[in-house]
C-alpha cells in the first residue's frame, strides 16, 4: 500500500522545476520581461510567473528554450530541482557540493573528512556526482542506512546549477 506522502504529483514536479528556473533567472538578474523578449512563444510576464510557480505546466521543448537562455543544461535543471525538492527517491546519481559538506560545523564526521580529502585530491572539483552504488558503499562505511545518507546528501545539493559545457574537440579528448 502506498502512503499518501509518497505520492508525487505533476504539480509537485512543476513547482520544483519552476522554483529552480526562478533561482536561475534571479541569479542572472533577468526580469520576466527579458525572458518574454527572448522566447517568441511566450507572450506575457504572467506566463513566466505561472511556469515559475508551477501552476502552468511547461513542455520539454519550452523548458529547453528557457535553459538555453540561462546557459544551463536542461537535464541538470530537472535533476537538481527533483533532488532539492526530495521528489526523486532513488536517483540515478546525486550531485553534491563538496564545499558545502566540508564547511559544515560538525567537522569531525567521516562525511566531512571524506569531502575534504576528495577535494584535496582534485582541487578544481567542487561538484561530485555520486552513483547509487557509491552512496550504498558510503552508507556501509559510515554505518548509516542508505536512505538516511541520501536525505543528508540532499542538503548538500549545489546552490547553483552548473553551466552547460559546450563540447569541442579539445575538451572531449581524454588525458
Amino acid at each position: 500500500m502506498t502512503d499518501i506522502s509518497d505520492v508525487v504529483t505533476d504539480v509537485d514536479i512543476n513547482r520544483a522545476i519552476g522554483y529552480e528556473l526562478r533561482r536561475l533567472r534571479d541569479e542572472l538578474r533577468l526580469t520576466r520581461a527579458d525572458v518574454v523578449a527572448r522566447i517568441p512563444g511566450i507572450t506575457s510576464d504572467q506566463t513566466v510567473a505561472n511556469y515559475e510557480a508551477g501552476s502552468r505546466p511547461m513542455t520539454v521543448p519550452r523548458l529547453a528554450e528557457v535553459c538555453e537562455i540561462y546557459g544551463v543544461a536542461t537535464a541538470s535543471v530537472v535533476s537538481i530541482a527533483l533532488q532539492r525538492a526530495g521528489i526523486e527517491r532513488n536517483p540515478r546519481t546525486m550531485l553534491v557540493d563538496l564545499s558545502l559538506i566540508w564547511r559544515r560545523e560538525d567537522s569531525r564526521t567521516r562525511l566531512v573528512k571524506w569531502a575534504r580529502k576528495r577535494q584535496a585530491r582534485t582541487p578544481d572539483t567542487v561538484l561530485v556526482e555520486l552513483s547509487p552504488e557509491a552512496i550504498e558503499e558510503m552508507a556501509i562505511f559510515l554505518e548509516v542506512p542508505a536512505k538516511e545518507l541520501i536525505r543528508e546528501l540532499r542538503s548538500f545539493t549545489p546552490e547553483r546549477v552548473p553551466p552547460r559545457i559546450e563540447w569541442t574537440a579539445t575538451n572531449a579528448v581524454s588525458e
